[in-house]
């Protein structure tokens, strides 16, 4: 950071088990900070925004946070998504002393609470949070039907994976299948995995599977499978549009939550419509883009209620003193700790349009 510019690094994973495209996310990223650029940036700052891939892979994206803070300089770094990546990345930042927010991914894993990373903050309710939410909704879609888990085997996700199962036990008695060991998935689940993994669901007779794994295990999986399912799960990346788009008709009716809404109600946002339009030559956003505008969205008014002196310190104090945070895309924030979510978007894919619509705001 400078007297005149303020430099941000984002990292999400695009080449790896991710599904999602690189063009979205480099598309995406400025969006939001062009506008306010124009107008005068952040008390007389320019805001730049540096993007890195990080593979999939927690050592790829230890790799490239330390280079966005050493070598770009980088004031702050959001992870977008991935939850191996998001939690090495934020230890990574906080041993370096740089802020680092998230979405709500894990709480905690076999190194600790990321609650206890003193640069840490998770901007959207993590998994665990969720889970109550998913068992409500997956009672809700059942009818009667019985219910199953599925968890990519991440220790990352062990807790998640606990967490939901008793949220599942609670919400539904008998109709839920404890899947016990098959409840975990390779964490690229592709070929035979794939297919063992969805034979499993099918004999099971579960008419729900509430699932937590990378896109591209999911897109695998329900192409395998010879009986449909509706799949509910937490946000975010499940509940992205080119999933419902490849997935498609197999997801027909899956739920999962999100820490932004649908295109259906990204299109009437005319700010960032226009945003975007305006960096990418007339284009159409997805809503990669939107997720990346709603991030920068929240980090810019943080920033700007930090004030004129801003450093990483008062960065970090202005969150934990102010608490909540208004955006209109994300859910309101609440940082009564480092976990500030407060609710979730819930989505439905449509089949019909191969894409997921909004049902609106669900909470805990």
């Amino acid at each position: 950071m400078t007297a005149t510019a303020i430099r941000i690094g984002f990292h999400a994973p695009v080449t790896g088990a991710a599904a999602i495209p690189s063009t979205s996310f480099q598309r995406g990223i400025q969006v939001y900070f062009d506008d306010v650029n124009k107008r005068g940036g952040i008390h007389g700052r320019k805001v730049e925004v540096f993007f890195e891939d990080d593979q999939f892979r927690p050592d790829v994206a230890v790799a490239k946070c330390k280079d966005l803070a050493e070598t770009k300089k980088v004031f702050m770094i959001f992870g977008g998504a991935g939850s191996d990546q998001i939690e090495a990345c934020a230890r990574y930042a906080a041993s370096a002393g740089v802020p680092y927010m998230s979405a709500g991914v894990q709480q905690a894993s076999k190194n600790g609470s990321l609650g206890d990373l003193n640069t840490y903050y998770a901007a959207t309710l993590t998994y665990e949070q969720q889970a109550p939410i998913v068992a409500r909704i997956a009672k809700q879609v059942a009818s009667g039907k019985k219910v199953t888990l599925r968890v990519a085997d991440n220790s990352s996700l062990d807790g998640y994976f606990q967490a939901q199962g008793s949220a599942l036990a609670s919400a539904l008695g008998g109709s839920y299948v404890n899947p016990g060991g098959s409840g975990r998935i390779p964490k690229n689940t592709q070929g035979g995995d794939a297919l063992d993994v969805g034979t499993k669901i099918c004999n099971s007779g579960a008419g729900v599977v509430v699932w937590n794994a990378s896109p591209s295990s999911l897109l695998n999986v329900s192409a395998s499978m010879p009986c449909t399912v509706i799949f509910v799960g937490p946000g975010l990346s499940n509940g992205l549009n080119i999933v419902a788009n490849a997935g498609c008709p197999k997801l027909n009716n899956a739920r999962f939550l999100s820490p932004f809404p649908g295109m259906d109600v990204m299109r009437k946002n005319d700010a960032f419509m226009r945003a975007y339009a305006a960096r990418n030559g007339g284009a159409a956003p997805d809503d990669i883009a939107a997720s990346v505008y709603a991030s920068e969205a929240l980090l810019g008014q943080i920033l700007m209620a930090t004030g004129k002196s801003l450093d990483r310190q008062s960065f970090l104090s202005t969150i934990a003193r102010q608490r909540v945070f208004k955006n209109g895309i994300f859910p309101p924030t609440n940082f009564r700790s480092r976990f500030g979510g407060t609710a979730m978007w819930h989505l439905r894919a449509d089949c019909g349009k191969r894409e997921y619509v909004t049902e609106g705001l669900v909470s805990p």
